[in-house]
Protein backbone atom coordinates (compact mmCIF):
# COMPACT_ATOMS: atom_id res chain seq x y z
CA UNK A 1 0.00 0.00 0.00
CA UNK A 2 2.95 2.42 0.85
CA UNK A 3 4.22 1.39 -2.40
CA UNK A 4 1.16 2.54 -4.28
CA UNK A 5 1.01 5.96 -2.34
CA UNK A 6 4.79 6.75 -3.33
CA UNK A 7 3.49 5.95 -7.17
CA UNK A 8 0.42 8.54 -7.02
CA UNK A 9 2.40 10.93 -5.75
CA UNK A 10 5.45 10.62 -8.07
CA UNK A 11 3.26 10.66 -11.24
CA UNK A 12 2.46 14.26 -11.26
CA UNK A 13 6.30 14.80 -10.55
CA UNK A 14 6.85 12.75 -13.34
CA UNK A 15 4.69 14.57 -15.50
CA UNK A 16 5.87 17.91 -14.73
CA UNK A 17 9.43 16.86 -15.53
CA UNK A 18 8.29 15.91 -19.12
CA UNK A 19 6.23 18.71 -19.95
CA UNK A 20 9.14 20.81 -18.72
CA UNK A 21 11.58 19.02 -21.05
CA UNK A 22 9.16 19.32 -23.89
CA UNK A 23 9.63 23.24 -23.63
CA UNK A 24 13.40 22.47 -24.24
CA UNK A 25 13.31 20.46 -26.96
CA UNK A 26 14.55 22.31 -29.66
CA UNK A 27 11.53 22.13 -31.80
CA UNK A 28 10.22 25.13 -32.65
CA UNK A 29 6.88 26.17 -32.71
CA UNK A 30 5.10 25.85 -36.36
CA UNK A 31 5.31 29.20 -38.80
CA UNK A 32 2.31 30.62 -40.35
CA UNK A 33 3.33 30.63 -44.21
CA UNK A 34 1.82 34.23 -44.44
CA UNK A 35 3.89 35.54 -41.87
CA UNK A 36 7.19 34.48 -44.13
CA UNK A 37 5.35 35.40 -46.95
CA UNK A 38 3.82 38.95 -46.01
CA UNK A 39 5.37 39.68 -42.36
CA UNK A 40 7.59 42.18 -44.21
CA UNK A 41 4.58 44.57 -45.07
CA UNK A 42 4.72 48.33 -43.60
CA UNK A 43 1.58 49.03 -44.95
CA UNK A 44 -1.65 48.09 -47.22
CA UNK A 45 -0.02 48.70 -50.04
CA UNK A 46 2.95 46.66 -49.66
CA UNK A 47 1.24 43.81 -48.63
CA UNK A 48 -1.31 43.78 -51.80
CA UNK A 49 1.70 44.16 -53.82
CA UNK A 50 3.21 41.00 -51.81
CA UNK A 51 0.29 39.57 -52.50
CA UNK A 52 0.35 40.00 -56.26
CA UNK A 53 3.70 38.62 -56.48
CA UNK A 54 2.79 35.47 -54.39
CA UNK A 55 -0.70 33.97 -54.91
CA UNK A 56 -1.50 31.54 -57.37
CA UNK A 57 -4.01 33.06 -58.95
CA UNK A 58 -2.24 35.89 -60.18
CA UNK A 59 1.38 33.90 -60.61
CA UNK A 60 -0.39 31.20 -63.34
CA UNK A 61 -1.08 34.44 -65.45
CA UNK A 62 2.76 34.61 -66.65
CA UNK A 63 3.01 30.71 -67.10
CA UNK A 64 -0.31 30.76 -69.15
CA UNK A 65 0.71 33.14 -71.84
CA UNK A 66 4.51 32.32 -71.80
CA UNK A 67 5.35 28.90 -74.05
CA UNK A 68 8.80 28.68 -73.11
CA UNK A 69 10.14 25.32 -74.75
CA UNK A 70 6.70 24.39 -76.24
CA UNK A 71 6.64 25.25 -79.87
CA UNK A 72 3.06 24.64 -81.65
CA UNK A 73 2.92 23.06 -84.47
CA UNK A 74 0.52 24.92 -87.73
CA UNK A 75 0.35 22.33 -89.71
CA UNK A 76 -3.32 22.23 -89.29
CA UNK A 77 -3.59 25.79 -90.43
CA UNK A 78 -4.44 26.40 -93.87
CA UNK A 79 -3.19 28.86 -96.43
CA UNK A 80 -6.79 31.49 -96.26
CA UNK A 81 -8.42 33.30 -98.44
CA UNK A 82 -5.12 34.87 -99.89
CA UNK A 83 -1.76 33.99 -100.97
CA UNK A 84 0.97 34.91 -98.04
CA UNK A 85 4.48 35.36 -98.23
CA UNK A 86 5.07 32.46 -95.72
CA UNK A 87 3.96 29.18 -94.62
CA UNK A 88 4.21 29.10 -90.71
CA UNK A 89 4.77 25.41 -89.59
CA UNK A 90 5.99 26.10 -85.98
CA UNK A 91 5.60 28.91 -83.68
CA UNK A 92 5.86 30.01 -80.14
CA UNK A 93 5.80 33.14 -77.79
CA UNK A 94 8.49 33.75 -75.51
CA UNK A 95 7.97 36.02 -72.57
CA UNK A 96 11.40 37.67 -71.57
CA UNK A 97 10.13 40.15 -69.18
CA UNK A 98 7.37 41.07 -66.51
CA UNK A 99 6.44 44.70 -65.23
CA UNK A 100 3.58 44.45 -62.68
CA UNK A 101 2.16 47.51 -60.98
CA UNK A 102 -0.98 47.45 -57.97
CA UNK A 103 -3.06 49.98 -57.88
CA UNK A 104 -5.75 50.72 -55.36
CA UNK A 105 -9.10 51.93 -56.90
CA UNK A 106 -11.40 51.97 -54.28
CA UNK A 107 -12.18 51.25 -50.64
CA UNK A 108 -15.84 51.34 -50.05
CA UNK A 109 -18.06 51.91 -47.05
CA UNK A 110 -18.68 48.48 -46.10
CA UNK A 111 -14.60 47.94 -46.41
CA UNK A 112 -13.97 46.08 -49.48
CA UNK A 113 -10.78 47.02 -51.39
CA UNK A 114 -10.84 46.70 -55.20
CA UNK A 115 -7.08 46.18 -56.47
CA UNK A 116 -6.27 46.74 -60.36
CA UNK A 117 -2.75 44.62 -61.46
CA UNK A 118 -1.54 45.39 -64.84
CA UNK A 119 1.22 43.73 -66.19
CA UNK A 120 3.41 44.88 -68.95
CA UNK A 121 5.18 41.53 -71.04
CA UNK A 122 7.82 42.32 -73.43
CA UNK A 123 8.98 39.30 -75.47
CA UNK A 124 9.17 37.30 -79.40
CA UNK A 125 7.22 35.64 -81.20
CA UNK A 126 9.24 33.02 -83.18
CA UNK A 127 7.64 31.09 -86.15
CA UNK A 128 9.31 28.52 -87.95
CA UNK A 129 8.47 28.73 -91.77
CA UNK A 130 8.68 28.09 -95.29
CA UNK A 131 8.55 30.64 -98.33
CA UNK A 132 7.21 27.71 -100.30
CA UNK A 133 3.64 27.31 -99.72
CA UNK A 134 4.19 23.26 -100.04
CA UNK A 135 7.21 22.81 -97.91
CA UNK A 136 6.56 20.86 -94.77
CA UNK A 137 10.54 21.88 -93.72
CA UNK A 138 11.03 25.36 -92.62
CA UNK A 139 14.25 27.37 -94.02
CA UNK A 140 13.32 30.39 -91.91
CA UNK A 141 12.69 31.58 -88.44
CA UNK A 142 11.12 34.58 -88.18
CA UNK A 143 11.15 37.01 -84.71
CA UNK A 144 8.83 39.30 -84.05
CA UNK A 145 9.01 41.12 -80.92
CA UNK A 146 5.93 42.36 -79.08
CA UNK A 147 4.49 44.07 -75.96
CA UNK A 148 1.50 43.02 -74.05
CA UNK A 149 -0.52 44.20 -71.29
CA UNK A 150 -2.91 42.74 -69.18
CA UNK A 151 -5.53 43.93 -66.17
CA UNK A 152 -6.67 41.74 -63.65
CA UNK A 153 -8.55 43.07 -60.81
CA UNK A 154 -8.93 41.73 -57.00
CA UNK A 155 -11.24 42.57 -54.56
CA UNK A 156 -10.04 42.15 -50.63
CA UNK A 157 -11.76 42.32 -47.61
CA UNK A 158 -10.71 44.11 -44.32
CA UNK A 159 -11.43 42.12 -41.67
CA UNK A 160 -9.58 43.67 -38.53
CA UNK A 161 -7.27 46.62 -37.82
CA UNK A 162 -4.08 45.71 -36.51
CA UNK A 163 0.26 46.26 -37.13
CA UNK A 164 0.02 43.01 -38.69
CA UNK A 165 -0.87 44.11 -42.23
CA UNK A 166 -2.06 40.54 -43.73
CA UNK A 167 -4.02 39.32 -40.91
CA UNK A 168 -6.55 43.04 -41.40
CA UNK A 169 -7.42 41.85 -45.54
CA UNK A 170 -9.33 39.03 -46.92
CA UNK A 171 -9.59 37.82 -50.39
CA UNK A 172 -12.46 37.72 -51.42
CA UNK A 173 -13.01 37.36 -55.29
CA UNK A 174 -11.18 38.30 -58.42
CA UNK A 175 -11.54 38.87 -62.32
CA UNK A 176 -10.81 37.45 -65.19
CA UNK A 177 -8.07 38.85 -67.26
CA UNK A 178 -8.01 41.52 -70.20
CA UNK A 179 -4.64 41.59 -72.37
CA UNK A 180 -3.57 41.56 -75.97
CA UNK A 181 -0.62 43.38 -77.95
CA UNK A 182 -0.73 47.41 -77.14
CA UNK A 183 1.10 47.90 -80.61
CA UNK A 184 -2.39 46.81 -82.91
CA UNK A 185 -6.10 46.97 -81.96
CA UNK A 186 -6.90 44.81 -85.28
CA UNK A 187 -8.28 42.30 -82.70
CA UNK A 188 -10.54 41.76 -79.92
CA UNK A 189 -12.27 39.10 -77.95
CA UNK A 190 -16.12 40.20 -77.29
CA UNK A 191 -17.60 37.89 -75.66
CA UNK A 192 -16.60 34.58 -73.47
CA UNK A 193 -19.11 31.77 -72.71
CA UNK A 194 -17.64 28.62 -71.07
CA UNK A 195 -20.49 25.82 -70.43
CA UNK A 196 -18.89 23.47 -67.31
CA UNK A 197 -20.35 20.73 -65.06
CA UNK A 198 -20.40 21.59 -61.64
CA UNK A 199 -20.65 18.64 -59.51
CA UNK A 200 -23.11 17.38 -62.00
CA UNK A 201 -25.21 20.13 -62.76
CA UNK A 202 -24.98 21.61 -65.73
CA UNK A 203 -23.66 25.39 -65.54
CA UNK A 204 -22.13 28.16 -67.90
CA UNK A 205 -20.78 31.55 -67.84
CA UNK A 206 -21.07 34.36 -70.40
CA UNK A 207 -18.64 37.11 -69.95
CA UNK A 208 -18.41 40.61 -72.06
CA UNK A 209 -16.69 42.64 -69.89
CA UNK A 210 -13.82 40.51 -68.14
CA UNK A 211 -12.87 43.37 -65.76
CA UNK A 212 -16.10 43.88 -64.35
CA UNK A 213 -16.82 39.92 -64.20
CA UNK A 214 -15.78 38.68 -60.68
CA UNK A 215 -15.82 35.32 -59.15
CA UNK A 216 -15.67 34.59 -55.52
CA UNK A 217 -14.01 32.14 -53.62
CA UNK A 218 -15.14 29.37 -52.18
CA UNK A 219 -17.31 30.18 -49.08
CA UNK A 220 -16.74 33.31 -49.28
CA UNK A 221 -20.45 35.61 -49.21
CA UNK A 222 -18.83 38.85 -49.04
CA UNK A 223 -19.36 40.12 -52.52
CA UNK A 224 -22.35 39.04 -54.62
CA UNK A 225 -20.61 37.03 -57.65
CA UNK A 226 -20.77 34.04 -58.18
CA UNK A 227 -17.65 31.51 -57.48
CA UNK A 228 -15.03 30.68 -59.18
CA UNK A 229 -16.00 27.79 -61.59
CA UNK A 230 -15.18 24.40 -59.71
CA UNK A 231 -14.87 21.66 -62.58
CA UNK A 232 -14.80 17.86 -62.23
CA UNK A 233 -12.11 15.98 -63.49
CA UNK A 234 -12.48 13.61 -66.65
CA UNK A 235 -15.95 15.88 -67.86
CA UNK A 236 -16.96 18.16 -70.61
CA UNK A 237 -16.10 21.65 -71.32
CA UNK A 238 -17.28 23.59 -73.89
CA UNK A 239 -15.15 27.22 -74.57
CA UNK A 240 -17.01 29.37 -77.02
CA UNK A 241 -15.78 33.22 -77.83
CA UNK A 242 -16.87 35.66 -80.08
CA UNK A 243 -13.91 37.88 -81.89
CA UNK A 244 -13.81 40.82 -83.93
CA UNK A 245 -10.81 40.93 -86.21
CA UNK A 246 -9.56 43.14 -89.36
CA UNK A 247 -8.39 40.66 -91.12
CA UNK A 248 -10.08 39.21 -94.35
CA UNK A 249 -8.55 35.86 -93.23
CA UNK A 250 -9.24 33.63 -90.45
CA UNK A 251 -8.02 34.49 -87.35
CA UNK A 252 -5.63 31.68 -84.68
CA UNK A 253 -7.88 31.26 -81.77
CA UNK A 254 -5.95 28.51 -79.02
CA UNK A 255 -7.41 27.81 -75.92
CA UNK A 256 -4.69 27.02 -73.45
CA UNK A 257 -6.05 25.59 -70.08
CA UNK A 258 -4.31 23.30 -67.13
CA UNK A 259 -1.89 25.91 -66.38
CA UNK A 260 -1.02 26.06 -62.75
CA UNK A 261 1.95 28.01 -60.96
CA UNK A 262 4.39 25.02 -61.91
CA UNK A 263 3.77 25.21 -65.70
CA UNK A 264 3.85 21.62 -65.37
CA UNK A 265 0.34 20.43 -66.92
CA UNK A 266 -0.05 23.17 -69.92
CA UNK A 267 -2.30 21.65 -72.91
CA UNK A 268 -3.38 23.83 -75.73
CA UNK A 269 -5.69 23.12 -78.85
CA UNK A 270 -7.40 25.02 -81.25
CA UNK A 271 -10.73 26.35 -81.49
CA UNK A 272 -12.99 25.85 -84.57
CA UNK A 273 -14.71 28.38 -86.26
CA UNK A 274 -18.75 28.46 -85.75
CA UNK A 275 -19.89 31.43 -87.71
CA UNK A 276 -18.63 34.61 -89.57
CA UNK A 277 -20.01 37.53 -90.48
CA UNK A 278 -18.79 41.24 -92.16
CA UNK A 279 -20.64 44.86 -91.45
CA UNK A 280 -18.50 46.54 -94.23
CA UNK A 281 -15.28 46.84 -91.62
CA UNK A 282 -14.82 44.46 -89.26
CA UNK A 283 -15.55 40.71 -89.17
CA UNK A 284 -16.96 39.06 -86.24
CA UNK A 285 -16.39 35.23 -85.83
CA UNK A 286 -17.30 32.89 -83.48
CA UNK A 287 -15.19 30.12 -82.28
CA UNK A 288 -15.90 26.87 -80.16
CA UNK A 289 -14.51 23.63 -78.99
CA UNK A 290 -14.89 20.81 -76.39
CA UNK A 291 -12.76 19.31 -74.33
CA UNK A 292 -12.38 16.85 -71.51
CA UNK A 293 -11.15 17.95 -68.16
CA UNK A 294 -7.88 16.91 -67.50
CA UNK A 295 -8.03 15.07 -63.54
CA UNK A 296 -5.12 17.05 -61.91
CA UNK A 297 -6.67 19.20 -58.74
CA UNK A 298 -5.51 22.29 -58.05
CA UNK A 299 -5.84 26.19 -59.29
CA UNK A 300 -5.27 26.27 -62.56
CA UNK A 301 -5.40 29.78 -65.41
CA UNK A 302 -7.35 29.13 -68.88
CA UNK A 303 -7.00 31.74 -71.16
CA UNK A 304 -8.40 32.50 -75.24
CA UNK A 305 -5.67 33.42 -77.34
CA UNK A 306 -6.70 35.08 -80.32
CA UNK A 307 -3.67 36.34 -83.04
CA UNK A 308 -4.46 37.64 -86.52
CA UNK A 309 -4.20 35.55 -89.36
CA UNK A 310 -1.52 37.92 -90.78
CA UNK A 311 0.63 38.06 -87.38
CA UNK A 312 1.22 33.92 -88.57
CA UNK A 313 1.59 34.05 -92.55
CA UNK A 314 2.99 37.90 -92.83
CA UNK A 315 6.88 38.05 -92.38
CA UNK A 316 6.16 41.33 -91.95
CA UNK A 317 3.22 42.36 -90.31
CA UNK A 318 3.46 43.53 -86.49
CA UNK A 319 2.03 40.81 -84.02
CA UNK A 320 -1.56 41.51 -83.30
CA UNK A 321 -3.28 39.65 -80.20
CA UNK A 322 -6.05 39.59 -77.87
CA UNK A 323 -6.55 37.16 -74.93
CA UNK A 324 -8.95 36.73 -71.83
CA UNK A 325 -8.20 34.60 -69.26
CA UNK A 326 -10.11 32.77 -66.24
CA UNK A 327 -9.39 30.85 -63.37
CA UNK A 328 -10.68 27.64 -62.30
CA UNK A 329 -10.39 25.06 -59.77
CA UNK A 330 -10.28 21.17 -60.28
CA UNK A 331 -11.38 19.37 -56.61
CA UNK A 332 -12.24 15.94 -57.66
Amino acid sequence: MKKLLSLLVLLPLVGLLIADCSKDDGVSPAVDPNDQLYGAAQTDQQFFEMYAENDEYFTTDETTMNDGDQPQSLDDLSIGKLTTPIRPLRWARFIRTFNRQVTLDSVTADSLAYLTVTKAWQGVLLIAAAYDDTSAVPDTVIRKPFTSEAKKRFIFKRIANTTVRWRNWRPVAISLIDGGTTSSSAIAITQLKLLFDRTGVPDSIVVTDPNSTFLRFRRIFDVQAREIPDIQGGHEVTMQVTVVSADPDTDHVALRYGFSRDGLHRRRIRLQLLSESFDGSVYTRVYQRSYVMHFRRGVFSAAVDAITHSTMFDDAAPVATSFWGIPYVVTQ
